[in-house]
């Protein structure tokens, strides 16, 4: 118990750094917890620091991850039990390549995965090479492990069975489900070996900042992988209903004129006297919001949940009208209502060619050009101009006065980017020629910024 809470310090401040909030009484919550259970068992350990650290399920991964470094040491990993047959570690060692992977796919095919580990920390010896001192991740030291056990051969050996009975059909994809969970679980247990590896080799604090566990909230648009553009669409799916709730707080709380009948009345209770002032609701301003979104290479994924973000609140605003462009400018108004993910509005896009006329790269100076023509006079001092882009146009002229004259007509202009702010002006960035036209360009690089940029709105 000791040990466990001496690592549980160290691993709050961790969470509380990677941007998990963990309060004082979640901390004591947790410890009250830890004298009910076994501290020796990691599944119980990780079962109640769970319940009492995490009130996001969104930040189930980092907390895992972290929690696996901090506290493995300290714990063992129950999970099933060793029969006296079990070889011992010594004997696992002495046995060769084709030995070792047969008995991991009997341990495997038998649900024996309290072996599993012993055989794991035997084949990181034999073929991680890990080299000790280097600021990494492991992630190079995992694949070394797994190409060597030729991961897909396995789930094939687990898929296989000789006496396929039942109905076939669902009794090969529930044996695929099983295989792939099973090789799933595989992977984790060498990911968990290599890095308690890295943890005695570094400590857990530089292990934690090497692996860079990421709030979905904190995922780079720019730079995210597939897996991660998924946790992205989970994040992203509840903060419409959040923000517009938020949006309506905001703007119900600013006072009108002082209400005087009402005040006056209120103070016949109090010998007249005015002890509260008594305001007018204000009626919430509904302007009109015009977005033209860049979707034109990395800057697209960005874009598409920009679009739907600001779709899904058009009850906060009178009309929100939706452009695409690449090299020229269409109205997508009608695509971006009817799709139902970023997915589905990608396809469309495709399907329309949205947003091209000429040579398909970026044009900015003759998009503003056309806007302005177009879609100009539209445009009131109670429109609000949103901008999604990085602002590169392949070296092409800026026509950064059309920017200027829509800047003019429209009530205010914002520009998002989703690139680093120390990027904006090198190379073919024109960010500095339409930075003084706007109201503000915000750096947008995750949907923590996303989130409040949208808030500010208010």
């Amino acid at each position: 118990m000791p040990d466990v809470v001496r690592a549980l310090e160290p691993m709050v401040a961790q969470l509380r750094a990677t941007g998990i909030p963990v309060s004082t009484t979640q901390i004591v919550d947790s410890l009250r917890a830890l004298q009910y259970i076994d501290v020796g068992d990691h599944r119980q350990v990780e079962t109640a620091l769970t319940a009492t650290l995490v009130r996001d399920s969104t930040h189930l991964g980092v907390f895992s991850t972290l929690l696996s470094l901090y506290l493995h040491d300290l714990c063992s990993d129950r999970d099933g039990s060793v029969t006296q047959a079990a070889p011992s570690t010594t004997a696992i060692r002495h046995l060769d390549e084709e030995q070792l992977r047969g008995l991991l796919l009997t341990a495997m095919a038998d649900d024996a995965w309290a072996l599993v580990p012993r055989i794991a920390e035997e084949l990181v010896d034999r073929h991680a090479r890990i080299h000790p001192g280097l600021p990494v991740a492991g992630t190079l030291y995992v694949f070394r492990v797994l190409r060597a056990l030729r991961v897909d051969e396995i789930e094939d050996f687990l898929c296989f069975d000789a006496e396929d009975v039942g109905p076939a059909r669902l009794h090969r994809e529930l044996r695929a489900d099983s295989a792939r969970l099973a090789v799933q679980r595989l992977q984790q247990t060498v990911e968990t070996e290599v890095r308690k590896r890295l943890v005695q080799d570094r400590g857990a604090p530089a292990v934690a900042a090497a692996v860079g566990a990421t709030l979905p909230d904190d995922i780079d648009f720019m730079t995210a992988s597939t897996a991660e553009l998924d946790q992205l669409h989970a994040t992203l799916a509840r903060m419409p209903d959040v923000l517009a709730n938020r949006l309506r707080l905001s703007r119900s709380r600013r006072n009108g004129p002082v209400d005087l009948p009402t005040t006056v009345r209120s103070a016949m209770a109090t010998a007249g006297v005015p002890l509260a002032l008594h305001y007018r609701r204000r009626p919430p301003p509904q302007p009109r919001l015009f977005v033209l979104a860049d979707i034109s290479g990395s800057v697209a994924s960005f874009a598409r949940f920009t679009l739907l973000l600001l779709r899904a609140l058009r009850s906060e605003f009178r009309a929100v009208r939706s452009f695409a462009f690449i090299d020229s400018i269409d109205e997508i108004t009608d695509l971006v209502a009817s799709a139902r993910s970023a997915l589905a509005l990608a396809r469309m896009l495709d399907e329309r060619h949205s947003g091209i006329e000429l040579d398909g790269h970026s044009d900015y100076g003759n998009v503003f050009t056309s806007f302005g023509r177009s879609w100009g006079r539209e445009l009131t001092s109670t429109s609000i101009v949103i901008v999604i882009g990085d602002g590169r146009s392949n070296h092409r002229p800026s026509a950064a006065e059309e920017l200027h004259r829509i800047s003019r007509r429209a009530g205010r202009l914002y520009w998002l980017n989703p690139e680093r702010q120390a990027s904006w002006g090198d190379g073919d960035s024109l960010m500095v020629e339409y930075a003084s036209s706007c109201d503000s360009v915000v750096e947008c690089r995750n949907v923590r910024g996303l989130r409040a940029f949208v808030e500010s709105l208010a």
